[in-house]
């Protein structure tokens, strides 16, 4: 085995166990900024996208708004944040 071979296969490992870690628990109000920080760094996003809450009191959960071409970026983002950390309630990816 290369060096650059047992790098890549050390690496892939290291990632495999930091994914094992417990969930964070969230509020949905913590999800929804953590969501809209990840959008801010990603050089595809549209301007007008962005992660809201839905909703009144208990009863709110979290969405998004922007143009349709934006929903495999939020639903992609969605899809990392949910091996990460955990809400209360589910996030409706369909408006």
């Amino acid at each position: 085995m290369t060096p650059s071979e047992k790098a890549n296969r050390l690496f892939w490992a290291k990632r495999r166990d930091e994914q094992r870690k417990a969930a964070v628990t969230l509020s949905v109000a913590e999800f929804v900024v953590e969501g809209n920080r990840r959008l801010g760094v990603n050089n595809a996003c549209v301007s007008g996208t962005r992660f809201v809450l839905s909703g009144q009191g208990e009863t709110s959960f979290p969405t998004w708004e922007g143009p349709p071409s934006m929903r495999s970026l939020v639903h992609r983002i969605v899809q990392e944040m949910a091996e990460r950390f955990e809400i209360s309630v589910a996030f409706r990816i369909d408006r």
